[in-house]
């Protein structure tokens, strides 16, 4: 829509067609960035006697592997309005305004999605790093992260108007107009490249103590199912086993995979005092609709997350669980539920879902794996139908 203040009219804008976002480039002349997804263009206006009329400057289509959709308070202008920075999965997307190009710049597993403007070429970012959250300045143009000194830890980013950062743990805020780096910068991908290493022979760790656990532990003689691989262990009510069979699963039954890194963080996690970031268990449901073969489903996460299941009339035959912390499932008690190992993956790709996958498939045999969903902060999903 064009609102027209001087001459008390709201008119459609003749160039919005299936258009959603508006960021304003420049005020003279008067310059938006009109687009959604992958269809974009720079759009100025100006005032005739008719009324607001508006041009389109210059099109911009975007690669398609890079489409904007998120909420327009999260893209950030950046490198003289030239630059379009925004949360893509779990990095962080960017489109060149001038030549169309479209990438990402890749911040996962070692930063969180939420990050803040502090210039023209930086942004702040958040590690994610379970010895300790610090706060980081990434410099676009360099590609490189140096830490930030005189700020809280385990801090949330937001974004305050115009300010350059904004921290919120429990209910303390921090709003400031300068940040200090200290240390030395440090190469983007080589860092992430190395947590994401250390994360996999850490997994790979767990992996292996856990097969030799297994392997001296008595082997218990009963079926799946029975009572005995359901008990209190302090893992969210689920034992672990080593019997890799679905005995009393029908051979034609589809597996679900599900992984999250961690379930999406509430008002309550945010804003009340005492209820710290690390080790929260948040809930993460998982609608299974009714489909026509048996479903096993497949949780997996790093840190400890609460399955709400909500069965809507599908043949759900087995929850496998595997994490990195102990997670719990509520609503498929009527169903065997399972322990499988510490694998976790949120990504479809990468030594993460392959030993997830592995681990799965100990038990499921030659049953169909159908689909994986994975996110890094997940609230959500829709598996099976």
């Amino acid at each position: 829509m064009i609102a027209d203040g001087a001459n008390g009219t709201i008119d459609a804008h003749p160039l919005s067609g299936r258009r959603t976002y508006g960021i304003t480039l420049s005020q003279r002349p008067s310059r938006i960035l009109l687009g959604a997804y992958s269809d974009w263009a720079v759009v100025e206006h100006t005032r005739t006697p008719e009324g607001i009329q508006a041009a389109a400057v210059r099109q911009l289509p975007i690669d398609r592997g890079t489409g904007v959709s998120i909420p327009q308070e999260n893209v950030l202008l950046m490198r003289g309005g030239t630059l379009l920075a925004f949360p893509w999965q779990s990095d962080i997307g960017w489109v060149d305004l001038k030549t169309g190009a479209a990438g990402r710049w890749r911040i996962s597993p070692y930063f969180d999605t939420a990050f803040a403007q502090t210039d023209d070429t930086h942004l702040l970012l958040t590690s994610n790093d379970p010895k300790g959250r610090a706060t980081w300045s990434f410099d676009i143009d360099a590609q490189t992260v140096t830490p930030v000194e005189s700020l809280p830890s385990a801090v949330y980013l937001r974004r305050v108007g115009q300010r350059h950062g904004y921290l919120l743990r429990s209910r303390d805020a921090w709003i400031g107009d300068e940040v200090t780096s200290k240390g030395e910068a440090a190469d983007l991908h080589k860092t992430v490249a190395d947590y994401a290493l250390q994360l996999q022979l850490n997994r790979l760790q767990q992996l292996i103590d856990a097969e030799k656990a297994a392997a001296a532990a008595p082997v218990s003689s009963a079926a799946f199912g029975t009572a005995s691989l359901r008990g209190t262990t302090g893992n969210g009510g689920v034992t672990s086993a080593t019997n890799p069979a679905l005995a009393n699963v029908s051979a034609d039954a589809q597996v679900h995979m599900v992984g999250v890194y961690e379930g999406k963080r509430d008002a309550r996690s945010l804003a009340t005092p005492g209820v710290s970031s690390a080790r929260e268990r948040r809930d993460v449901r998982v609608i299974v609709p009714p489909a026509p073969r048996p479903v096993v489903l497949v949780l997996s996460s790093y840190e400890p997350v609460n399955w709400v299941v909500e069965n809507r009339g599908a043949q759900l035959a087995a929850v496998l669980l595997s994490g990195y912390h102990p997670s719990s499932v509520t609503g498929a008690s009527a169903v065997p539920l399972l322990r499988i190992g510490s694998a976790y993956a949120y990504a479809n790709g990468g030594g993460g879902y392959e030993a997830l996958r592995r681990s799965v498939v100990q038990y499921t045999g030659t049953r169909e794996i159908r689909s994986f969903q994975g996110t890094y902060m997940g609230s959500e999903f829709v598996v099976g139908g």
